[in-house]
């Protein structure tokens, strides 16, 4: 088995670990988790993360907190951050995330109905086309 030659933060509700950690390969992403604010920012402090995947219901819904975070720093972290919606959602939110998650610096917003084949599938191939 060869070692994982990139990174990746997971920043989600610890019932959404599996699922994500099952969509990213292994033999190119070692991933490493956290569950609220404090924790994702003290790995963004002291660790480089070729890509960050972030639900919108991260930490009581600090997802743009998190990307205000990245970019405020006096060197801002730049890195492949994906904002996820796992779990529905008010249009309001949505609408909210889809408005701002490119001006504050991710490089998308994936929409997945259910956390199935199909769901994987899809957040696996956006991945790849990072």
């Amino acid at each position: 088995m060869s070692s994982a030659a990139k990174t990746a933060l997971i920043a989600a509700p610890a019932v959404d670990a599996d699922f994500l950690e099952s969509v990213l390969d292994k033999n190119i992403f070692q991933a490493s988790f956290a569950t609220d604010y404090k924790e994702a920012t003290q790995a963004l402090s002291c660790n480089f993360f070729d890509l960050i995947l972030c639900t919108i219901d991260f930490d009581d819904s600090q997802m743009i907190s998190l990307l205000l975070f990245m970019r405020l720093q006096s060197e801002p972290i730049r890195t492949n951050f994906l904002c996820l919606q796992l779990h529905p959602a008010s249009s309001e939110v949505i609408d909210c995330v889809r408005l701002c998650h490119a001006a504050f610096g991710a490089v998308g917003f994936v929409e997945i109905e259910d956390m199935d084949d199909a769901g994987a599938e899809l957040l696996r191939s956006r991945i790849s086309s990072l």
